[in-house]
């Protein structure tokens, strides 16, 4: 395990849309991750590469109020972290 936790990454993001009523909107968020990016793992003998997401949604009107937010935690073993230049998706 690494000393300090690799804390920038390139990545890409896409948002969209989606209001279902007047009250409700549907926010669907993509987040891609270069394979090259995954790569420090496999370089120091790990076998898997752990990835943290943090996401805070916040509502502008209020002054800048949390109204959600969600965590989640993606391991992806070795066998993944070395697929640079290959366009195939990871589920």
């Amino acid at each position: 395990m690494l000393g300090d936790p690799v804390t920038d990454l390139t990545i890409a993001m896409e948002l969209n849309y989606f209001q279902l009523n007047r009250a409700e909107c549907f926010v669907p968020m993509v987040v891609k991750i270069p394979g090259r990016e995954l790569e420090l793992a496999k370089k120091f003998g790990t076998d898997h590469t752990l990835i943290d997401f943090v996401c805070e949604v916040m509502d502008e009107a209020t002054g800048g109020t949390i109204t959600a937010g969600f965590s989640s935690r993606l391991s992806l073993p070795s066998r993944f972290t070395s697929l640079t230049g290959n366009r195939r998706g990871i589920s």
